[in-house]
């Protein structure tokens, strides 16, 4: 089967990871020492990529990456049961170990294990919370327990971490967690997931359990001119080409956004039979559109008539305040409280980032879709990408 050179909607891996040398180096370094990180990007930055490339990079006998997603979590029980069954299974690779550490540490929790079909498969791990004696520092403490037990470095990954706030009794839950975890000393704690603005909340604010509970890392956008140049070694790899100029207009079209330059350029692979051309450019960014075409009317249909008003000033890329007299008067938002509102609105909706006085719409396709069909106008940074379709012969 042959390989695909662009990945997206998927852990990026292999020669489908771009980079991030930097990132990844000093990742290693500060959790290794034991240093709490908290690690914050918009989504479809690459965060779960970057930490799943991280554990397979520098994972040894005494560095032991677990990776924890907290998607699908909603209550305590869930949380404790993955916590317990992703920590046991990172950790052990035989069934008696297994059984071992569990009776050792957790004697007040009746665990049901099942075994897989095959060798390789994880533990089944369920457990059994009927009893009111449950004491849950057993759980909390059964990864410092472990790691010390074994004279290991292990490093906790929590996708999603922002999740922990729709728990009933949140806060609570959330001083348990921190009251526990910050006295671990062979543990190390990688927090990450995809609403930047939660995870601000949830780290940033004195008055919430985890301020200040570890170093905080905004993720960058992968550079331009790295991106630009995966782009062509992926085509070349494959025989076939496409010129430095083409590449700078997918990564600048797509904003410089993992998952969507990684779409925008496996459409145009697929589109190409041996060379690029103005037309398989073409093609492959109304592709694009056409394919999020469904999800772009109906986050058009969820707005309101002051949130369309706002987004047509997003998307024009109108350089005035937001709050003067002038702009809500020429976007008919009435007055500087529709204009908070809306935007907290967008935000809610992950229609827009807001970040260091700085607001951006998280799909490019979006964007360019809006300026299209409902404006009627070429986003500013299509002029780059036509001006590749005019010079799209081979350099």
């Amino acid at each position: 089967m042959e390989s695909t050179p662009f990945q997206f909607g998927q852990l990026a891996a292999g020669q489908g990871f771009v980079n991030r040398t930097a990132d990844l180096a000093h990742l290693h370094k500060t959790l290794s020492q034991g240093v709490n990180t908290i690690l914050i990007a918009p989504r479809r930055w690459g965060k779960t990529s970057l930490v799943h490339h991280l554990s397979r990079q520098y994972s040894n006998e005494k560095l032991v990456f677990c990776h924890i997603d907290l998607y699908s979590v909603r209550d305590e029980k869930a949380f404790f049961e993955l916590l317990g069954k992703t920590v046991i299974n990172a950790t052990h690779n035989k069934l008696e170990s297994a059984l071992d550490s569990l009776r050792q540490w957790l004697s007040n929790i009746s665990p049901k294990i099942s075994l897989g079909q095959y060798p390789d498969q994880e533990l089944g791990i369920e457990f059994d919370f009927s009893s009111d004696k449950i004491d849950p520092s057993a759980l909390l403490n059964l990864p410092e327990k472990i790691a010390q037990a074994k004279n290991i470095r292990l490093v906790l990954c929590f996708d999603e971490f922002q999740n922990i706030e729709y728990l009933t009794d949140s806060l609570p839950f959330q001083k348990l967690l921190r009251s526990h975890w910050q006295q671990h000393q062979h543990v190390t704690y990688l927090l990450y997931g995809s609403k930047r603005h939660m995870l601000m909340q949830l780290f940033e604010k004195q008055s919430y359990p985890f301020y200040k509970f570890g170093q905080v890392v905004y993720l960058d956008k992968i550079p331009a001119a790295e991106f630009e140049h995966y782009i062509c070694t992926q085509f070349a790899h494959h025989n076939k080409k496409i010129t430095k100029k083409q590449a700078k207009a997918v990564v600048q079209l797509m904003d410089n956004k993992p998952y969507h330059v990684q779409q925008l350029a496996f459409i145009l692979f697929n589109q190409t039979q041996t060379q690029v051309d103005a037309e398989a450019l073409n093609r492959s960014l109304q592709s694009l559109l056409t394919q999020g075409l469904a999800l772009y009317q109906h986050l058009f249909e969820s707005l309101s008539n002051m949130q369309v008003n706002l987004m047509n000033a997003l998307v024009k890329n109108d350089p005035r305040s937001l709050y003067s007299h002038e702009f809500i008067k020429d976007y008919r938002l009435k007055s500087s409280a529709n204009v908070t509102r809306s935007l907290q609105g967008l935000e809610d909706k992950e229609i827009i980032d807001r970040f260091d006085g700085n607001i951006d719409i998280n799909d490019p396709g979006f964007r360019i879709w809006w300026r299209q069909c409902l404006l009627g106008r070429k986003a500013l940074d299509q002029v780059v990408f036509e001006q590749a379709l005019r010079q799209s012969q081979p350099e």
